[in-house]
């Protein structure tokens, strides 16, 4: 019997950037949905005059805080990788320079405006 090696597994293979950014795009996608979903529901029931302090106050909190942070930084991502899926299906910039620089764009440019949000609203700015 040949002793043949076992099929390489999906692990051990490194995805390119532009893989990494579309899977964080699908998931971001998902997160900023559910994030939607509970502030409409937060507005429902202010407009209902339901009392929502113990919310009010855990908003404003340190906890409130990250969560507003990383919800600008998926949405600043969201929209740039949106963008270059625009772009992509006008056929203009399909090349691999394109793809690596839009890759690196979006990168710096979600880096920069978390850190602006960020210094922003922990009082640094």
């Amino acid at each position: 019997m040949i002793s043949r090696p076992l099929s390489p597994h999906l692990q051990i293979y490194k995805l390119p950037l532009a893989a990494v950014i579309s899977i964080s795009h699908r998931v971001m996608g998902a997160v900023l949905f559910v994030s939607a979903v509970v502030i409409a529901l937060f507005c429902l029931a202010w407009f209902a005059h339901i009392n929502l302090g113990w919310i009010a106050s855990l908003i404003f909190s340190w906890l409130g805080k990250i969560k507003a942070t990383w919800l600008i930084v998926g949405v600043v991502f969201y929209a740039l990788a949106e963008v270059r899926y625009i772009i992509w299906g006008l056929n203009h910039g399909i090349s691999p320079t394109f793809v690596n620089t839009s890759n690196i764009v979006i990168i710096a440019t979600t880096f920069i405006f978390s850190f602006a949000c960020w210094a922003k609203m922990w009082g640094g700015l």
